[in-house]
């Protein structure tokens, strides 16, 4: 799957329906440009925590965009 399939539209809502810890540090992260240290003392969490959090941020986006690519694909058809 390649994000250049969607429009930025349709990736920030997507983005938007992730859990809040999730969607914060993804933002933190890709948007801004902060390191995991710099998100953990932000959000009070370990550097650990941020690492992980994007991890999952990134599994669970995937896996929503290619749901959502599914589902565009159907309606086409």
């Amino acid at each position: 799957i390649d994000v250049l399939d969607f429009s930025q539209e349709e990736a920030v809502n997507i983005i938007q329906t992730l859990p809040e810890g999730f969607r914060k540090v993804l933002n933190l992260y890709v948007i801004d440009g902060y390191k995991h240290r710099e998100i953990a003392k932000m959000l009070n969490i370990s550097v650990g925590t941020s690492k992980s959090q994007l991890n999952r941020a990134r599994k669970l986006m995937k896996q929503k965009l290619i749901e959502y690519s599914k589902t565009k694909t159907n309606e086409i058809s």
